[in-house]
């Protein structure tokens, strides 16, 4: 009777974790538009090592809610138009049980005013502005509160992003880019982005193509 009892419980845990292993993973969808309003889609690509197959999922802006992905299924990339960038967060490889995908459009065109001001196009939900530039062959940053960012208060930023936050309330800072190995001297490359918070309330700093 005990056996049978143990073979029944095995038999349905068995049962269980085979019914579990079949529910697909679901994404759901968060939009978050800067700036940016288009028709097309945008398209996310998984891998699934039991089908040995590619599932592409073409994602509509404000239109998709939620996407389900066949369970082990793994994330591979990502296409777009080229008029606009975006941005996952998180990486969706990080959920492999599916979660919140928050997703960010953007196309940051910057306009310089002068040698030493730039300008970005302001924006809701963008927590600072910043531009990127070379001088002497070197590359530079300067971060604003508001889309109007000068280039002369030169620093040594802080480590966080919190703190750096916290001084660009009151004053635009530019400091120079130790990772930036490029070297080149040219005054009319120049680029720039935002810096936005997340649901989680990670910073992520949206970027334009360039290096």
């Amino acid at each position: 009777m005990e056996h049978t009892i143990k073979l029944k419980i095995f038999l349905i845990s068995c049962l269980l974790l085979a019914f579990t292993s079949c529910i697909p993973n679901k994404y759901n969808i968060i939009w978050n538009s800067l700036g940016v309003y288009t028709d097309n889609y945008i398209s996310i690509t998984f891998w699934d090592n039991i089908s040995m197959a590619e599932h592409k999922y073409n994602l509509f802006l404000n239109q998709t809610k939620y996407i389900t992905v066949p369970k082990g299924a793994k994330f591979i990339g990502e296409e777009f138009p080229i008029y606009f960038k975006i941005f996952i967060y998180p990486n969706p490889v990080s959920l492999p049980n599916g979660g919140d995908l928050e997703i960010f459009l953007f196309n940051p065109i910057v306009e310089q005013v002068n040698q030493n001001e730039y300008k970005l196009k302001r924006h809701e939900g963008v927590e600072a502005y910043f531009v990127k530039f070379s001088k002497n062959g070197k590359r530079y940053y300067s971060i604003s509160k508001d889309e109007i960012i000068s280039t002369q208060n030169e620093k040594i930023p802080p480590d966080n992003i919190e703190q750096l936050l916290n001084l660009v309330l009151t004053e635009d800072i530019t400091f120079f880019d130790e990772a930036g190995t490029l070297n080149y001297n040219n005054s009319k490359l120049f680029w720039g982005g935002y810096i936005v918070k997340t649901m989680t309330g990670s910073y992520i700093w949206l970027n334009s193509s360039y290096p």
